[in-house]
């Protein structure tokens, strides 16, 4: 039996995938006349997603959408504003807009769905720090893995500990 919410919620998905649809053709075929537009495909879609994600109260499109935004950032500043420039930087700022697509993940799922991921929180500080250490030269983000890396993860291990202990 078909409930109106069901029928509500099977109307809002299909809206949604509509606007995907569209806008990821329309940003593809404006590409072929200018390419930096066709690099913001992957951006759009995931901003798309998030706004879905908060209509439907769903974690899975947060995680979705919150990722491919960062990594649709990155493409974006790699195809216009840092095309060819060095590549440590070009990968430091990769790092960097995954480090900001994942802090969008925790953010949203926390604030607006009440539903934390502090997994995200975790993947982000460590793009992150790779990224800024990256910035600085290779031999700072080898310094950045070798030493903060299982600091990190030490930390990172003890905090979901203690949360699993709580919740027992």
């Amino acid at each position: 039996m078909t409930t109106s919410t069901d029928t509500m919620s099977s109307r809002r998905d299909r809206g949604f995938v509509a606007l995907l649809l569209v806008s990821g053709g329309a940003l593809m075929l404006a590409g072929r006349a200018v390419p930096t537009a066709g690099s913001a495909v992957a951006m759009l879609i995931g901003i798309e997603l998030l706004v879905w994600a908060v209509a439907a109260r769903s974690v899975g499109l947060v995680v979705a959408g919150g990722t491919l935004t960062g990594v649709g950032a990155a493409i974006v500043l790699a195809a216009g504003p840092l095309r060819g420039a060095d590549p440590n930087q070009v990968g430091a700022v990769f790092l960097l807009a995954l480090a900001a697509g994942f802090a969008i993940v925790a953010a949203v799922s926390w604030l607006l769905l009440r539903q934390p991921q502090y997994w995200a929180w975790i993947c982000g500080f460590l793009a992150g720090a790779i990224g800024a250490g990256l910035l600085d030269g290779p031999e700072r983000a080898a310094a950045v893995v070798g030493w903060a890396l299982p600091v990190a993860l030490t930390i990172a291990g003890i905090a979901v500990a203690v949360h699993w202990l709580r919740a027992r």
